[in-house]
């Protein structure tokens, strides 16, 4: 897996899988693993991108927990974009044309994905903007589990009480690798 430390245009197309990914949890595998999916479907590169920073104590891996997660399932591009004011500002259009101009032709994002500027914009936002573009836009609908959506807030939640095997079956198994 390449790790970019900038997002530039690429030769050959991506699929990027779209959010904050700050631990891989079994909701973010299956975001990921449509990326993956549509990426040998349709002859791309697979590309993760997320965001920073996060607070330390929030995360629920570390950045090389993260990345050798990544690698493992098969990932070819890791991107983590430093999410400065001016970036939060940007217009929900602009980003999909900044996507765009990186030869990102596939957008991957689950159910509950917001952007641009104080997350005005949606997932089926984001399905019509990309399609004006001539891009795709896939969403994934939220994981649950015992009629509860699989997130990294149940996550912590289940960690600060103690409740270690709930937080190990929503990671997949993968919580303290």
């Amino acid at each position: 897996m390449i790790v970019l430390h900038q997002l530039i245009y690429s030769q050959q197309k991506r699929c990027a899988c779209i959010g904050c990914f700050d631990g891989i949890h079994i909701g973010h595998r299956e975001i990921i693993s449509k990326a993956i999916e549509y990426s040998k479907e349709n002859d791309c590169l697979s590309m993760v991108y997320t965001f920073s920073p996060f607070k330390e104590a929030t995360l629920l891996m570390t950045e090389d927990q993260k990345i050798s997660q990544l690698e493992e399932l098969g990932v070819d591009q890791y991107y983590c974009r430093n999410f400065t004011p001016e970036f939060a500002g940007m217009a929900p259009e602009d980003f999909v044309k900044y996507l765009k101009d990186a030869n990102i032709s596939c957008v991957v994002v689950g159910q509950d994905f917001t952007f641009g500027k104080g997350g005005m914009a949606t997932s089926q936002d984001l399905e019509a903007m990309c399609r004006a573009e001539g891009m795709e836009a896939i969403v994934v609908p939220l994981v649950t589990r015992d009629g509860s959506k699989v997130s990294s807030t149940v996550i912590r939640d289940a960690m600060s009480r103690g409740d270690i095997q709930t937080a190990k079956d929503l990671m997949g198994g993968s919580y303290g690798k």
